[in-house]
């Protein structure tokens, strides 16, 4: 008898289904019916199904290439998947994601000692806030609440303090107060940062507590060219907003001397090079000034040089007053002149705190531009 394990699930069939055949012709000797064969049949083909599918199945699983690699579930890619992701969403997050370690700088909002560094902050030499020189006068509103303490000064012990910083391009005359403010102000003037006082020249004052009479200061000083720098600080550590009232007029190179109050007479002598080149003088030139407190009237103002021994001196006149912003000349080319040579004025000097200016100058570059003069003079 063969073994029917080994073959085809065909041949099985067509040799089930003729044995099926023959048990049918004996059935009704033996008293069955087609009911019997029937049933037979239909079990015999769901066995061969069943094997079939089973040879199938066992195909599928001897060809591991043939996993669906586009399931998710697929065990092959898994670990291939997991990696692309991650690299994925790492690319990702250097745009997106606020929380990444490669660009956590990049959108992490500003702190408040982070927005200071934006913040200018005048209390620096290397930083200071800057004085613009385009008019003769200008008026600066400043404060020193919440500044440090960097500077001692040599006029008082002061507290909290800022800097200021201007450039000169010239010899002038530089003046500031602080008239006005209402709490105990210092001011001084340094030609550096850390400070250091400039040279004096007579009457001038380049460190102030208490000037005028009051608890505010007034400095003044002539400076050459270059960077200089004023300093604001508050006596008995008192500190606020403050006004300064900054001034400054040109001097040239000569000799500069203060002019006494009332009437007077006095003698100078002009030689070398000028520079200050007011009213079309060329030559070399001398300045007087003086300085005024808040409550100062003005009043009258008077000069010549009619009186002048060098009648070969050929002289021109040149008076400032920053405050008000007024210059005026007395050139002897306009034909106004009574004395030759010779130059003589008339003005009106305002009222209030500030400097003033007389420039005596040479008109001339070359022949009559050296010599002796008298200055004959009514200032209030």
């Amino acid at each position: 008898m063969c073994s029917l394990r080994n073959l085809a699930p065909t041949l099985q069939l067509c040799l089930l289904l003729v044995a099926c055949s023959s048990s049918g012709k004996d059935g009704s000797k033996d008293g069955g019916s087609n009911d019997g064969g029937s049933k037979a049949l239909d079990g015999a083909r769901q066995d061969a199904r069943d094997s079939a599918a089973t040879t199938e199945a066992g195909n599928h699983l001897d060809v591991p290439a043939s996993i669906d690699t586009s399931k998710v579930g697929d065990a092959k890619d898994a670990a291939a998947s997991e990696a692309s992701s991650s690299l994925d969403s790492r690319d990702a997050a250097d745009v997106k994601s606020p929380g990444d370690v490669k660009d956590a700088t990049k959108d992490i909002p500003l702190t408040p000692l982070d927005a200071a560094i934006d913040v200018y902050v005048p209390n620096s030499c290397d930083n200071p806030m800057v004085i613009p020189l385009d008019n003769p006068h200008v008026d600066l509103t400043v404060t020193t609440d919440g500044e440090s303490h960097d500077f001692e000064l040599s006029c008082a012990a002061g507290g909290n303090d800022i800097v200021l910083s201007f450039y000169l391009d010239r010899p002038e005359m530089v003046y500031a107060d602080t008239f006005g403010t209402p709490w105990n102000t210092i001011l001084a003037l340094s030609a550096t940062c850390p400070l250091t006082e400039p040279k004096p020249v007579d009457g001038m004052v380049t460190c102030s507590d208490d000037a005028c009479d009051s608890t505010q200061s007034q400095v003044f000083a002539v400076l050459q060219s270059g960077r200089h720098y004023l300093v604001l600080s508050g006596s008995n550590g008192e500190s606020g907003t403050a006004t300064i009232h900054f001034q400054h007029a040109p001097v040239g190179v000569g000799s500069v001397f203060s002019l006494p109050p009332g009437s007077g007479s006095l003698a100078g002598t002009l030689n070398g090079i000028g520079r200050l080149g007011a009213c079309e003088a060329v030559g070399p030139e001398q300045t007087y000034w003086w300085v005024s407190c808040p409550d100062y009237a003005g009043g009258d103002f008077s000069a010549s040089t009619c009186k002048s021994l060098d009648l070969n001196l050929s002289v021109i006149l040149f008076l400032q007053t920053p405050r008000n912003d007024s210059t005026a000349c007395a050139d002897n080319d306009n034909g106004a002149s009574t004395c030759g040579l010779q130059e003589s004025m008339t003005s009106t000097i305002p009222a209030g705190a500030g400097i003033n200016s007389l420039a005596v100058e040479s008109s001339n570059g070359s022949g009559h531009n050296t010599g002796d003069y008298t200055l004959d003079y009514t200032r209030p």
